[in-house]
């Protein structure tokens, strides 16, 4: 499918999916791509559902019978932007509609795909880890995924906190996703997976929330012929920001030891923090879920505090063909043309790619601690 320069390649199937033949790209009308840090990346996608005129047409819908258009079957989805394929979905169809409509051809079919976070939220498990710090941890729950092409990149947190199995052992009662993110939100880590790099993988990241490496290509607004953002909003929301501070019982040496969290660890992206401003940031208490060390009890209370900082959020679409590359969620990206206090770098929190025949926007959500940019230029 050709999009004034965009090329999409579709791949579907039970087992190993082949490309979707050109009947059935014909027939796709739009298709809406999610991918998220926090939430499943999904897919929608909707295809013509119009009868044919030979017998076996007449019997069924002719779309009916794409096997990879079925649930359960894994569904690829490239888009090559110039000369390099991009991965921008790996999953399985997980749900499909069919509106006959009331004439010869307004009938249609919607299909609704997620990545492999949904096949990891599938089976309950109680499982027990002792002795295994939290990346290790993860790396085992991340390997029963190999067969779904999950490759595991994983950054130990900066508090390593190793129990010995007689005093406690790390346990998992649900899916493995939902413990996952226990483990994350726990060490003051997240848990996400990205599409790709190679067809038929995904990228399973287990760690900080990254704030380092090379920004992508600048979101331009307002500079004439250079700008390729379509609308962008933004919203600060000053007063979410807080301190968590409190009191914890130190498992190990059995004494109440003070939790205070300090100023944000990660690289700054703002020059204005919610978090160091008097006026509007707040206060919350550390409550402990569990026996707790000193020390992760210190990290938890962190991330609680670094997570209510992203108050500064952006919200727009970027005219996809203009800009000429596919944003990518869970890096930095540069944005210039909105003035010193909304210039500068930005973590992309999510991407929706839309795309319909003409047309192609990338629906983009980022977010930082708050004003000021930290950069004096931001390169294209």
């Amino acid at each position: 499918m050709n999009l004034f320069g965009v090329h999409l390649t579709v791949l579907a199937g039970p087992g190993l999916p082949i490309p979707l033949p050109q009947s059935a790209l014909d027939a796709l009308d739009t298709l809406e791509i999610a991918l998220g840090t926090d939430e499943p990346s999904a897919l929608q996608a909707q295809f013509k559902a119009g009868r044919g005129s030979t017998l076996a047409d007449i019997a069924d819908y002719p779309i009916m019978n794409q096997a990879g258009l079925k649930a359960g079957s894994r569904i690829v989805v490239l888009l090559t932007l110039g000369i390099v394929p991009a991965v921008l979905f790996d999953g399985i169809v997980t749900q499909t509609q069919l509106n006959p409509g009331q004439g010869q051809g307004d009938g249609t079919l919607a299909v609704t795909a997620a990545d492999v976070r949904a096949v990891m939220d599938r089976v309950e498990r109680s499982e027990s880890y002792p002795a295994m710090p939290v990346a290790a941890i993860a790396a085992l729950v991340m390997a029963r995924y190999a067969q779904h092409g999950l490759i595991p990149m994983i950054i130990p947190p900066l508090v390593m906190d190793v129990d010995l199995p007689i005093d406690r052992v790390p346990t998992q009662a649900g899916t493995d996703l939902q413990f996952l993110k226990q483990l994350a939100e726990r060490s003051g880590c997240i848990f996400t997976v990205t599409p790709g790099p190679a067809p038929m993988t995904s990228t399973g990241y287990f760690g900080p929330e990254p704030r380092i490496g090379l920004p992508q290509s600048a979101l331009t607004v307002n500079m004439g012929p250079d700008s390729n953002v379509l609308t962008i909003d933004f919203q600060n929301n000053a007063t979410d920001a807080h301190a968590v501070t409190g009191d914890v019982q130190d498992r190990s040496t059995n004494r109440s030891v003070t939790v205070r969290t300090t100023p944000p660890l990660a690289m700054p992206l703002a020059t204005e923090s919610a978090l160091a401003n008097p006026v509007t940031a707040g206060e919350r208490r550390y409550e402990a879920r569990g026996g707790r060390s000193a020390a992760g009890a210190i990290a938890e209370a962190q991330a609680q505090a670094e997570r209510s900082a992203q108050v500064l959020t952006a919200e727009g679409d970027l005219d996809g063909t203009r800009y000429g590359r596919v944003l990518q969620p869970r890096q930095l990206v540069g944005l210039r043309g909105c003035g010193r206090a909304h210039d500068g770098l930005y973590f992309v929190r999510e991407v929706k790619h839309q795309l319909k025949r003409g047309e192609y926007k990338q629906h983009f959500k980022l977010s930082r601690e708050g004003l000021g940019t930290t950069t004096p230029v931001v390169v294209p």
